[in-house]
């Protein structure tokens, strides 16, 4: 064991040990919409300004918003363009309310067409349906993210479009080609000026996630997952970007390589954390530590501890600090029924100190057994008292479900 190791194990068994106390917890459960049909994504962002967080949920057919509190249902949009695939929020024009990029013309099979990029705006009146325009087409278009790259200290954010696979390939490998991971400026005019779009790399396969996480120079890089691995990809000065490989997840060949969504949380200042599932649509939870305190960026090594084996298609992730001991906790779903207990799940994982060689104590239980087929989730405090929440939407179930924390 190197010393790097030690002196992770020896960190992390210190915080754990001067950890403010945690409280135990319980999620009061609340049913928003029990057939809302299949659900891909979910948001959370103050839509009408009243300083709550309303739920963005968009199902296949549809994207509506439920309102804070009672959770009335309010339409922003029918089908844009065949079946809806994702969706961000982010403030545009400067209002400090929320508008909207969303996928649609969702085609699994198909590599070559479909996929289609719109955005959404407000209109004066909040709770009619919005305005659409269409900006882009790339085939197998499925995850958008809004991040701050340049970090130029003007808000403004550039939206990072990844296909899950690549232009022109085929099934079980998808090896012809890379995803095409392409980054786009609004221009002032958003509705209605083209959108400039520059790639940022070609060079993964089966991208199925990527997420933002602000680095120490104030710009945000991306973590990405794909079947070669985790992905550190970092905004240089002259737009080009490089790309850090961090680990190559699931030990199984291609094509069950690599991992599949990825969430970053933090453990204390230069201590983050991330978790990923594996392989693709996998059964694991892997939980990724450092081997000293850094930055996420600055990070050497890291620690892959897989947590949980018994997911089935495994599809969201998040991290908060539920209990209150100054750590967060991760929250991990998945969609179809575990071979172990023949039910679909959500899970919070809690952890503790770390062993001599470096695994970190675990403590899982679930939020909700059987009720959820979780195809997305977010955390964020949707009643108030400071306490981060948990909003999951389903598949198989079709429903959208608030987890509201009480801790005891």
């Amino acid at each position: 064991m190197t010393n790097n190791y030690l002196r992770a194990a020896f960190g992390l068994l210190v915080l754990g040990l001067t950890a403010r106390t945690a409280h135990a917890v319980e999620f009061e459960v609340i049913t928003v919409n029990p057939d809302a049909g299949i659900v891909p994504a979910v948001a959370l962002a103050d839509v009408e300004g009243d300083g709550d967080l309303d739920i963005i949920a968009m199902s296949n057919d549809d994207i509506a918003w439920y309102e804070n509190p009672g959770w009335e249902r309010h339409l922003i949009s029918p089908a844009l363009e065949g079946l809806n695939v994702c969706m961000a929020a982010a403030d545009l024009n400067g209002d400090g309310l929320p508008e909207l990029a969303a996928g649609a013309d969702w085609q699994f099979d198909n590599t070559n067409g479909g996929g289609a990029l719109y955005v959404l705006s407000r209109r004066d009146d909040v709770k009619a349906p919005w305005s659409s325009t269409k900006i882009l087409t790339e085939p197998s278009l499925h995850r958008i993210r809004w991040a701050d790259s340049d970090g130029d200290g003007d808000g403004a954010q550039e939206l990072y479009v990844a296909p899950l696979k690549g232009r022109g390939t085929t099934d079980p490998e998808f090896r012809e080609a890379g995803v095409r991971l392409l980054q786009l400026r609004p221009p002032k005019d958003f509705m209605h000026e083209p959108w400039p779009v520059s790639v940022v790399t070609e060079r993964y396969h089966v991208m199925h996630n990527l997420i933002p996480f602000r680095a120490s120079d104030g710009k945000d890089n991306l973590l990405a997952v794909s079947f070669e691995g985790i992905t550190l990809l970092h905004p240089g000065t002259d737009g080009a970007w490089s790309a850090r490989h961090l680990s190559d997840g699931s030990p199984q060949h291609w094509p069950r390589s690599g991992s599949s969504e990825v969430k970053t949380g933090h453990w204390a200042k230069d201590l983050p954390v991330f978790a990923t599932i594996e392989p693709w649509h996998g059964n694991m939870v892997v939980l990724y530590h450092p081997d000293a305190p850094a930055p996420l960026e600055a990070v050497e090594n890291w620690q892959r501890q897989v947590l949980d084996e018994s997911f089935n298609q495994g599809h969201a992730l998040g991290w908060a600090d539920f209990d209150g001991d100054g750590r967060d906790e991760l929250v991990a779903g998945y969609r179809e029924p575990s071979p172990h207990t023949g039910r679909v799940g959500l899970k919070l994982y809690r952890f503790g100190a770390a062993d001599s060689d470096g695994n970190v104590a675990v403590d899982e239980s679930y939020v909700d057994d059987g009720g959820m087929a979780t195809e997305d989730l977010q955390v964020g405090d949707l009643d108030g008292d400071t306490i981060p929440d948990i909003v999951a939407v389903g598949r198989s179930s079709h429903n959208i479900k608030v987890y509201l924390t009480r801790r005891k």
